[in-house]
């Protein structure tokens, strides 16, 4: 009879074992579960904040270029303004260079005042613009280049490479590596003959205007 209740007592604690078992591996699943969760909560942070840091990073450098170049090119507008003044000045040296053999010895010397004056105010204005980074862009005798150079003639010449700019209409300028005004020049083209019967057919027009 005792024995019997011991082995009773053994399944009894059997089943107990069994489902503390149980349980302990459901609670540990569940923890498992929730660790999972958490890992993966904290993955999507850590991928929101790099994306959030290099968006940020992006920010800082675009904003630092475009700091540097307001900088750099802010004065762009004056300076493109103040540039038919330069051209004005030029031109009325020049003007005045070409009549200045029409004019009386008692008024030369008053123009060559005057001439003078205007001369060292030119130089004085360049020497402005140049502090700020402004440059003539040099172009006779260069190929044409159609960043720098607006064409608005083509010449014909045996004396140099088509497409070579071969006279400077109105200058260009630089404001350090950016083109803020283009020169307007003339390009030489290849010397063309005159056809044949092109020549035949102004030389009968002749005879018959002649006649």
């Amino acid at each position: 009879m005792g024995d019997d209740e011991k082995i009773g007592d053994k399944e009894i604690k059997s089943e107990e074992d069994i489902s503390e078992e149980a349980l302990k591996a459901e609670t540990l699943n569940a923890l498992n579960e929730g660790l999972d969760i958490k890992k993966k909560e904290l993955a999507e942070l850590q991928d929101k904040y790099l994306r959030l840091y290099a968006e940020f990073e992006n920010f800082k450098k675009v904003a630092s270029k475009e700091q540097a170049e307001l900088l750099r090119y802010g004065h762009e507008r004056l300076i493109t303004e103040i540039l038919p003044v330069v051209d004005n000045l030029e031109r009325a040296i020049a003007h005045s260079k070409e009549f200045s053999d029409k004019i009386n010895p008692e008024g030369m010397e008053a123009l060559e005042g005057l001439i003078s004056g205007v001369e060292m105010t030119l130089r004085q204005m360049m020497d402005v613009l140049g502090r700020f980074g402004v440059k003539e862009i040099k172009a006779i005798g260069d190929a044409f280049d159609p960043s720098r150079h607006h064409a608005v003639a083509q010449v014909e010449t045996k004396e140099c490479k088509p497409n070579t700019v071969v006279e400077d209409f109105r200058k260009g300028y630089l404001l350090h590596d950016r083109v803020i005004r283009p020169s307007m020049v003339a390009v030489s083209k290849s010397h063309e003959p005159q056809d044949s019967s092109e020549e035949s057919g102004v030389g009968s027009l002749e005879s018959d205007v002649g006649d």
